[in-house]
C-alpha cells in the first residue's frame, strides 16, 4: 500500500470513492490493483523508463475512470456532461499516445535483444564449425 500511496494516490482516492458507492466493486478494484502494483514495482526495479511510462498511463486511467463515473452520475441526474466528455476524450488520447510509445519502446528493446542473440548464435556456429573442421 505504501507504493500506491507514493506513486498512485489518485487511484487510492478513486477506490475510496467507489467504496462509498459500491463496496463489492471497490474490492474488485483493489484486487485488480494488487497485480498491477506488482508489475509496476518490477518495472521500477528493472526498467525505469518503462516504469515511468506505465505509471503515467495508470494515472491517466484513474483520471479517466473518475471522469467516467462523474459522467454516469450526471447522466442519471439529467445534467449536462459535454465538458466532462471533452476532458475524458483528451485523457484517452493521451493514454493512447503513451501506450503506443511504450509499445514502440518494447519493440526497440526486443529488436536489440534479437541482435544480441543472433551475434551469440553466429559466434557459436563459427566456434562449432572450427571445432568440426579441426577434428577432421
Amino acid at each position: 500500500m505504501a507504493f500506491a500511496k507514493e506513486f498512485l494516490p489518485a487511484v487510492l482516492d478513486l477506490i475510496e470513492e467507489i467504496r462509498r458507492d459500491n463496496p463489492q466493486e471497490a474490492q474488485k478494484a483493489m484486487e485488480g490493483m494488487f497485480g498491477h502494483l506488482q508489475n509496476l514495482r518490477r518495472l521500477q526495479a528493472n526498467d525505469p523508463e518503462m516504469f515511468e511510462s506505465a505509471l503515467k498511463e495508470t494515472r491517466l486511467e484513474a483520471q479517466a475512470e473518475g471522469i467516467a463515473r462523474q459522467i454516469r452520475m450526471l447522466c442519471r441526474q439529467g445534467k449536462e456532461t459535454n465538458l466532462l466528455r471533452n476532458q475524458l476524450s483528451q485523457i484517452l488520447e493521451q493514454q493512447f499516445a503513451i501506450r503506443e510509445a511504450r509499445r514502440e519502446m518494447e519493440i526497440r528493446k526486443l529488436e536489440k535483444r534479437i541482435e544480441e542473440l543472433r551475434a551469440i548464435l553466429e559466434a557459436r556456429r563459427k566456434e562449432n564449425k572450427d571445432d568440426i573442421i579441426a577434428r577432421h
